[in-house]
């Protein structure tokens, strides 16, 4: 069972860092905030955002960030 537990997250994580790469080069911040926000999903984590424009607004509205 921890085989296939093990298996399974790192082909997660092996294809999730394969396409942060692509958003990376390609130089999409939306597709990479995308990536990032299902790696923090998979964490048991709440993103706190979902594109650039909701980064926008949280950054420029002054509040309080707790991670």
């Amino acid at each position: 069972m921890f085989e296939r537990y093990f298996h399974e997250t790192t082909k997660f994580f092996n294809q999730s860092f394969d396409e942060l790469e692509r958003a990376l080069y390609a130089g999409d911040a939306d597709l990479a905030i995308g990536v990032n926000n299902k790696i923090q999903e998979r964490l048991g984590q709440k993103p706190l955002f979902n594109n650039t424009q909701e980064f926008w607004e949280l950054i420029t509205s002054n509040k309080d960030i707790r991670m």
